[in-house]
C-alpha cells in the first residue's frame, strides 16, 4: 500500500506581512468584493490541497472600511488567487504593502514656526516634517501654549520601529528628539 502525505511548508524567513488595499469607486462593490474575498478564504479551508499558497487561509484576516477593502497575510508573496477576486470588482487602485503601518505622528515645534524656518534650526528634521508632508498632506496644526502640534496621518509601508522612524533618508531616534510622538492610528 502506498500513501500520498501532503505537506504544506510555512512562508520562509524571507516571508513578509502583506497588505494589499483595494480602493473601489463606491461601498457596495467593496462590499461585494469584500464577500467574495471571504467566500475565498472558506474555499481554501475547505479544499486546502486545490490553491498553491505557502499559507493558510487561518492565518489571512480581510476586513471593509468605506470603499476600502483590507487583506493581510505572513507569506513569501503567492497572493495570484486574492488578486485574481479583488480584480474582478474594478478597483479604482490597488495597493500592496510589506510590513503596512496606519499611525499618527505629532511633532511639537515653536508657535508660527514654518517648516521652512525650521531648517534654521534642524534641517534633518524639516526634511523629515518636508517628506511627511509629501507622504501624508497637511497636517492638523493645534496650538499649546508657545508651541503648535503638527499631527500626521501615515498609511503605507512600515516606517517604524521603536525608537526610529524612517522617513525616507531620514531617521527620527524618538528617544532623542523628544518632540516627535508616535501611536498606532486604531481607527
Amino acid at each position: 500500500m502506498i500513501r500520498a502525505l501532503l505537506f504544506r511548508f510555512r512562508p520562509s524567513s524571507h516571508s513578509d506581512e502583506w497588505t494589499i488595499v483595494a480602493t473601489y469607486p463606491d461601498k457596495r462593490k467593496a462590499e461585494k468584493a469584500y464577500r467574495k474575498l471571504e467566500r475565498l478564504l472558506e474555499d481554501m479551508e475547505k479544499n486546502e490541497s486545490e490553491y498553491e499558497t505557502d499559507w493558510m487561509p487561518s492565518d489571512a484576516n480581510c476586513w471593509l472600511n468605506g470603499k476600502e477593502v483590507f487583506f493581510t497575510v505572513y507569506t513569501a508573496g503567492t497572493l495570484e488567487d486574492v488578486y485574481s477576486v479583488l480584480e474582478k470588482f474594478n478597483p479604482e487602485k490597488i495597493e500592496e504593502y510589506k510590513n503596512y503601518q496606519e499611525l499618527i505622528v505629532r511633532v511639537r515645534v515653536p508657535k508660527g514656526l514654518t517648516i521652512e524656518s525650521l531648517a534654521l534650526i534642524d534641517e534633518e528634521e524639516a526634511k523629515a516634517l518636508k517628506w511627511l508632508t509629501e507622504k501624508c498632506g497637511e497636517p492638523k496644526v493645534e496650538e499649546d501654549g508657545d508651541e503648535q502640534l503638527l499631527t500626521f496621518n501615515y498609511k503605507g509601508e512600515g516606517i517604524y520601529f521603536d525608537p526610529e522612524l524612517y522617513l525616507g533618508p531620514y531617521t527620527i531616534n524618538l528617544k532623542e528628539k523628544r518632540n516627535w510622538e508616535v501611536w498606532e492610528d486604531e481607527d
